[in-house]
């Protein structure tokens, strides 16, 4: 019977080897379980900054979040209040956006959220107190979509660091309307500006929002 026994696992083990290891090697298998990429996988992977992951080793095909920045001067005020109000709205209707704020000149010593802008957003249900503010980079700019400035100088100042970012830089306002203007800046003043900012920017932002998802 023992025999018997080491016959039977021998010639289970002849027949693994030869129908199952095979398989598992054409599938890549044997390579960290996950196949190689083809160039074509491995383009989109640099090119998309790794967010494919393994669904993309997989031959999957992912599509990654349409990137949305928006810019003001030191990131404390307009371009913050406009990213919490395009984060809700983009939740409330389903677009798959990536949303992001960033400035084009900080001030060291100021590298949160204004006060005023994180109360009239919590007014409207909105938190951006933990906001941390960040300098728009080139990568930024590389890495986004469509980049929405709240004022006519502020797009001047990121074209003309970035003049690749030309076709897919406007100005809020423009973008949404068609028409010039610019958003105001509240900076220093009381809460009452600050609720007019929101205001138009809550006005705009689905506008633009609208337009960019369904282009």
């Amino acid at each position: 019977m023992k025999k018997i026994a080491i016959y039977t696992a021998a010639v289970l083990l002849v027949l693994f080897l030869q129908n199952v290891v095979p398989v598992l090697t054409t599938k890549g298998l044997h390579k960290n379980i996950l196949p190689e990429f083809t160039p074509t996988e491995r383009a989109a992977e640099e090119n998309t900054g790794g967010r494919w992951g393994i669904a993309a080793a997989c031959g999957e095909e992912i599509k990654a979040a349409q990137r949305v920045v928006f810019v003001c001067t030191g990131n404390t005020c307009r371009s913050p209040m406009a990213e919490g109000i395009a984060k809700k709205t983009a939740e409330e209707n389903n677009y798959d956006l990536e949303i992001i704020s960033r400035g084009t000149k900080l001030d060291p010593a100021e590298v949160t959220a204004n006060p005023n802008a994180v109360k009239v957003m919590a007014d409207r249900g909105i938190k951006i107190s933990g906001h941390k503010s960040l300098q728009m980079s080139a990568e930024d700019a590389r890495n986004a979509n469509l980049i929405l400035t709240m004022t006519d100088s502020h797009k001047k100042n990121v074209l003309a660091l970035f003049p690749e970012a030309e076709p897919y830089t406007f100005t809020l306002i423009e973008y949404a309307t068609g028409a010039p203007g610019n958003i105001s800046d509240p900076w220093g003043l009381s809460l009452t500006e600050y609720n007019s900012t929101a205001e138009q920017l809550e006005a705009l932002i689905p506008a633009a929002l609208e337009k960019f998802a369904g282009r």
